[in-house]
């Protein structure tokens, strides 16, 4: 259970604090490894600094289930806000003479300031660590960025530092945007089914009837607004070609799509018709709390297909299989 957290939880007692940003299941990967961690090296308090930002704007508590990680001493901080209307949005309001949304807008940045104190808690902790040389940051530099064998490397050195603070019972700070573990030891990176949701997302997922009927489901998971690799390697017309043949090999076959794109959702309708199904009260986009719990009920649907048809390079696609124990067969041209 979320528990309030205490200096004495990082000053005093071993713990595993990681600071988990990026997408969502992103953050379930992050979150599985620092439960596996603690329990693996016995370690009792885990602290979780859950940053909202525009590519998950929604609290902890609103996405996992209360009995989450209950065996340990769980402390949660949710570090920022991230009104959903800011900035650019503020402008196109007042030029629109949309005084409604313009107010709320005005409401988020007021709540933005307002949450800066609680924000300091927070800091504060990072700063523990920071100030102890034991945060340990997983972006790459500039110089090495994201992919290739100079990031791979960069990777299993700053896994080799938190490695070494575990074995030595040395209190650490992970920032991690997809799990720490690296190299051999990713191969057993802990229990996907430790990430528990909230009863509410798992009643809407039991809703679709996914995966029952005697009806064969195939998840197809098209990314498109977000990510250059799956963009450009996972084209809709590799989609299409599997889903073609999904469809020969089984002419009862049905596809539950989730997709960020309403473009391919039109698109795969017009070509499958009536073997689409997909979350008909889905809020689209990440940038809100009722887009994100879209997300979730996306995720927890394609876990229970049979096997996946997922984009390349692309977190959501990976830990829907992982999830459901399902193949994930990444459509790449």
């Amino acid at each position: 259970m979320k528990k309030s957290v205490y200096k004495d939880m990082y000053e005093k007692e071993n713990c595993i604090c990681v600071h988990v940003y990026s997408g969502i299941t992103s953050r379930c990967v992050s979150l599985m490894q620092a439960y596996e961690l603690a329990k693996r090296y016995q370690i009792p308090n885990v602290i979780v600094i859950w940053q909202l930002e525009k590519w998950c704007n929604i609290k902890y508590e609103d996405v996992f289930a209360k009995e989450q990680f209950s065996d340990v001493n769980l402390g949660v901080l949710n570090y920022k806000f991230f009104p959903p209307d800011w900035g650019d949005g503020m402008k196109v309001y007042l030029k629109r003479g949309q005084i409604g949304k313009l107010l709320t807008c005005l409401g988020q940045w007021a709540l933005y300031f307002a949450r800066a104190c609680y924000n300091r808690k927070t800091e504060r902790l990072m700063n523990y660590f920071k100030q102890c040389d034991t945060y340990v940051r997983f972006d790459p530099n500039e110089e090495t960025g994201w992919e290739g064998k100079a990031y791979e490397e960069w990777g299993l050195t700053c896994w080799n530092r938190v490695k070494g603070y575990l074995e030595n019972r040395v209190n650490f700070c992970a920032g991690i945007y997809c799990g720490m573990m690296r190299g051999e030891d990713s191969e057993n990176q802990g229990d996907p089914s430790t990430v528990v949701f909230d009863r509410k997302y798992t009643k809407l997922a039991d809703s679709l009837k996914i995966g029952e009927g005697g009806q064969e489901w195939v998840g197809v998971h098209v990314r498109r607004t977000d990510h250059n690799d799956s963009i450009r390697e996972s084209t809709l017309d590799c989609f299409i070609e599997k889903m073609k043949k999904a469809l020969a090999d089984n002419r009862e076959v049905r596809f539950f799509l989730a997709t960020d794109d309403k473009e391919v959702e039109r698109e795969l309708e017009r070509i499958f018709p009536g073997r689409i199904f997909t979350y008909q009260n889905k809020v689209w986009g990440r940038n809100s709390k009722s887009g994100m719990e879209s997300a979730v009920v996306d995720f927890l649907c394609l876990s229970r297909c049979r096997y996946i048809l997922g984009s390349f390079n692309s977190v959501f696609s990976t830990f829907s299989a992982m999830y459901g124990g399902v193949e994930l067969i990444v459509c790449r041209k």
